[in-house]
Order: structure tokens, then sequence, then C-alpha cells
């Protein structure tokens, strides 16, 4: 995907972007008509002609200040208004993008780059029609026309214009290019490089401090910062070296006009009136076109944001993960139900894996059975577990209820099998916050049903009840209560076959058994479903139907 069709997905709609381009050509013509007929008026009137010959240009110097400001105000409404919803859809495409590859298609970012890129690169796309669009498509309208007019009065102050404008645009362009555009490209991978160090460091804190490390990882983050600051200050020399070569050659320009005026008014064949207009127009359609290089430096950040978004969520899926069917079977919102699910030679590894850890599978599960995934460590459980919900791809056969799954949209999958992680995630908000995503119509009684079936009835009213908080990532938690909170999103969402990732790994082995005979029988309560439960520890036969052991492919 090119970064230019990224871009073209921040622009707002064609009427919104055609109105925001109106007013602000609207406003900008009202700025550079109110300069020359006041130039215009202020010289007339210095030579006391009667009050109706200049009345025309007093109402012209009214109308053009409240325009000017106007237009103005309106276009900054319509044209943030409509950047701003176009960026909304631009996150939501994004998000889209982006459920169709995590996990297994993020791993190799960092946390920090990913967080970047969904936050800063995508707010960087809002210049996009603001800052390049827009001050391109007035400033060059604008000076167009003003060329235009001038010619009617003198068209060798007009060509003269035209090329002081060219030779700015050129010289600004080339200078502010020859400063700041590598700055400019570097800005968002520097950033993006100190997020990750900065959340690595936040999140292992503990580990470093243990090991003597933390001093290291402050220093890279501290070089981060300075290497940041370096950049930024690149790109604002190249703007204030924008500016100058502006008002310089602005500066020029007028003289020129001024001399080459002169000579008509000596003449009498140009009045000291319209001499004053000749002479002022440059300096305000200069100063509206100084806005063209400076978005020309605003469109190599956005370039560099639209490439980083476009690596995150490629066009194409990566090899090794699911892509995305259309959907084919109908999604009421009513619960469904599997009947069968069955593994023929199934096997699965993460992408960039050069072959299958474990030997291929055979299963086959009904509502009832609660069947345990062993086996050594690195073979393959947990990969086995993220195929199974679409996560990474598989080869082998995989059916539910008779069906390939390869036929099955995402979202008709993980409606029938949910996973349940090994830490399972929650949002630094209230219990009922963590809960009620999974099933958003469910009111309290739903929700206090779903808590005692999983055995935190009592505990959460102790918290406080639904509005409990649970703290940044779970911290006010413990392991075992963090996983009884994903069972009952799992019970929530009323998925038939529920996948417990190593759930006693981050509990007390005092208290793991106990943990996994409520977490069982919790899931033998409620309606009859399928339950694979990965482990690497041993577990109570009487609490399983079935052993499925995986061996080390050879």
């Amino acid at each position: 995907m090119s970064s230019r069709l990224v871009a073209s997905k921040a622009l707002p709609a064609r009427k919104a972007l055609f109105a925001a381009l109106s007013l602000g050509v609207l406003g900008q013509v009202s700025q550079v008509a109110l300069l020359a007929t006041s130039a215009w008026l202020i010289t007339r009137a210095a030579e006391q002609p009667p009050i109706l010959h200049i009345t025309f240009a007093v109402v012209a110097v009214r109308a053009f200040a409240i325009g000017r400001a106007s237009f103005r105000y309106v276009e900054r409404v319509v044209s943030h208004d409509s950047a701003f919803r176009a960026l909304a859809d631009l996150r939501v495409w994004i998000y889209r993008r982006l459920v169709r590859i995590a996990p297994a298609g993020v791993q190799r970012v960092g946390r920090g780059s990913v967080l970047s890129t969904i936050v800063r690169d995508v707010d960087t796309l809002q210049d996009y029609p603001l800052r390049v669009i827009q001050p391109v498509v007035t400033a060059v309208s604008v000076a167009g026309l003003s060329v235009l007019a001038v010619a009617f009065i003198d068209w060798r102050v007009a060509a003269l214009l035209l090329l002081g404008l060219g030779v700015a645009a050129l010289a600004s362009v080339w200078w502010n290019a020859r400063i700041s555009a590598q700055a400019d490209r570097s800005i968002g991978p520097i950033r993006a490089e100190m997020a990750d160090g900065i959340i690595d460091t936040l999140h292992r804190r503990a580990v470093l401090v243990a090991y003597g490390a933390e001093d290291e990882a402050t220093r890279k983050i501290v070089e981060s910062d300075s290497r940041l600051e370096t950049a930024e200050r690149s790109v604002a020399l190249g703007q204030h070296v924008v500016s100058g070569v502006m008002v310089a050659l602005s500066g020029l320009t007028v003289a020129g006009a001024a001399w080459l005026a002169s000579a008509r008014v000596d003449s009498g064949e140009l009045t000291g009136p319209l001499f004053a207009l000749l002479v002022l127009t440059p300096l305000a359609v200069f100063e509206i076109f100084g806005a063209v290089p400076l978005a020309v430096s605003a469109w190599r950040g956005v370039s560099t944001a639209a490439n980083r978004i476009s690596d995150l969520v490629p066009d194409q899926v990566p090899q090794g993960i699911p892509r995305e069917q259309e959907e084919t079977l109908a999604s009421s919102g009513e619960a469904v139900h599997v009947t069968t699910l069955e593994l023929r030679g199934f096997q699965a590894k993460w992408p960039g894996m050069s072959s299958f850890p474990a030997k291929p599978v055979d299963l086959r599960a009904q509502p009832g059975d609660r069947i345990v995934i062993t086996g050594a460590s690195g073979v393959g459980k947990s990969t086995l577990a993220a195929a199974l919900v679409g996560f990474i791809d598989y080869s082998g056969d995989y059916l539910i209820d008779g069906t390939p799954v390869a036929q099955m949209s995402l979202s008709e999958r993980r409606r029938r099998v949910v996973l349940i992680e090994q830490v399972p995630h929650l949002f630094d908000a209230t219990l009922r916050h963590n809960l009620s995503f999974a099933a958003p119509e469910a009111n309290d009684e739903k929700l206090w049903e779903v808590l005692a079936s999983v055995g935190l009835e009592t505990w959460a009213r102790g918290r406080g009840g639904l509005d409990a908080e649970l703290g940044e990532s779970g911290a006010l938690v413990s392991g075992g209560q963090a996983q009884r909170i994903a069972l009952a999103r799992a019970f929530l969402c009323e998925a038939p076959v529920i996948v417990l990732d190593e759930p006693t790994a981050n509990v007390d082995r005092a208290l793991a058994d106990e943990l996994m005979a409520d977490l069982l029988a919790s899931v033998s309560k409620r309606a009859p479903g399928i339950a694979l439960v990965v482990s690497h520890v041993p577990v109570n036969q009487a609490l399983v139907t079935s052993r499925l052991p995986l061996e080390h492919s050879v």
C-alpha cells in the first residue's frame, strides 16, 4: 500500500473539502483586496477629492475587512471539522486492518512504535488537508488572481510579481529541503524509538533495578530525546529560513515594482493611488504565498507518517496469518452452538518460523468435553491455541460442525471459539467496563449473574461492586481473579468453545489446582460447550474427559 493511498484516507469528503478550499480562497482574496484597496484609498484621500469619489472604496475596505475575518473563521471551522471527521474514519479504517493481523502481524513492531504510529502518526495525517492541500490551493489561486489583476494595470509589474513568487518558492523549498528534509523524515521513527524505550523501561523497571540496568535504559531514552530535539530544531530552522527568504524576496519585489511603476507616474500614465496599489499588493501576496514552502515541509512529515502506517497495516495480509473471508453465516446476535469440533492433521506455526514445532494432531470434540492439551515447553501448545482462534494460519483440516473454518470469516470463527490468554488483558477501568465490552447489551443483573458463576460475586461486592477499579493491566487483581474475569467475559459472549491457555501459570502453585477445578466447574455449569485447556502442569484426571499430548516434530 502506497503512502499516498494512506494519506488520501485522511482527506475529507469532496463537498467538505471543496467548501473549505472555497472559503479559504475567499478569505485570502479579501486579505489581498483589503491591502490593495486601502493603499488606493489612503493615497486618493490625500488628494482631497470630493467624498463621493471615494465612497465606493470606503465601503469596499469595510467589506473586505469583514469578509477576511468572516471567511477565515468559517473556513477554520469547516476545514478542521471535516479534517477531524476524516481522522475519526481513518482511525476506524486502521483499527479494522489492525484487527486482521494482530497479534502475529505486529510482533515485529515494538509496543511504543505501535502506540506512536496509531496516535502521533495518525494525528500527523490531519496536516495533509490542513497544512498541505489547503494552503497550496489557496496560495496558488490567490497568487494567480493577483497577478492577473495587476496585469490589467501594468503587465511588467505583474511579470515581476510572478517571477518573484517563482524564485521565492524554488529558493525557499531548496533551502528548507537542504536544512530540514532529513529531520522531517526522521522525527517519526525517533519518536517511536523513544516511546519504545519509555514503555519497555516502565514495564520492566523492577527487573532493570534488580540487575542494575536502569541507568543504561534511562541513558538510551535520553539519547533518543536528544536526537528528537535536534531533529525538531532542524525543522524549525528550515521554517525560519523559508520565512527569511520570503521576506527578502518580498522586499525586492516591492522595490522592483516601485521602480517599474515610478516611470509611468512621472510620465502621467499612472496615477498616484494606482502606484500605491501596485507597490503594496505584492506584500499581501507574498505573505499568503509563504505557506507553500511550509506545505512542502509538512508533506514530508505526512509522507513519513503515512509510510509508517502502511508498514503497520499493510494492504495484503502477511504470510502465515488467516485472510479474512466475507460473512457467510448470519450474525443475528443470537447465541451460536457447536456440535462438533474436528482437527485432522492439524499443525500451526507463528509467521517467520521455519518449521512446525509439533507433529500433526487429530482431535474430535463434542459439547461437554473437557480436553487438556499437554506437552513439553516449546512444543507449540499456545501456538495451537492461537491458531484455533484465528491469530495465525494452520495446515491440515479444521472443521466446526463439518464446515471448514477457512470458509468462515474471523468474526464468525471467534463467535464460536474464544481464547482466554495466559495473561488476560484488563483495561484500566471499572469491573463493569471490563465485562460489558464482551456483551454491551448486558445489564447489571446479567453481569452479577456471570460473576457468581465464576466465583467472583462475593469478591466484587467487597471491592465496591461493578464500579470497582481494576488498575492498569489489572494491577489491583490477582492472577487467579484475572482468569476468572476473563472467563466471565467468555461466558458473556456465549462462545460454545473456550480455549484456556495456561490458566494457572501466574497463580501460586498451592492455589493452582483449586483455580483449575473452579474454572472447569464453572464451564460445566454453563450451557454444554467444549473446553480446551492448555497446560504444562498436571491437571487432575477427574476434571477432564480426555487428553491431547503434543510431540515435537522431527
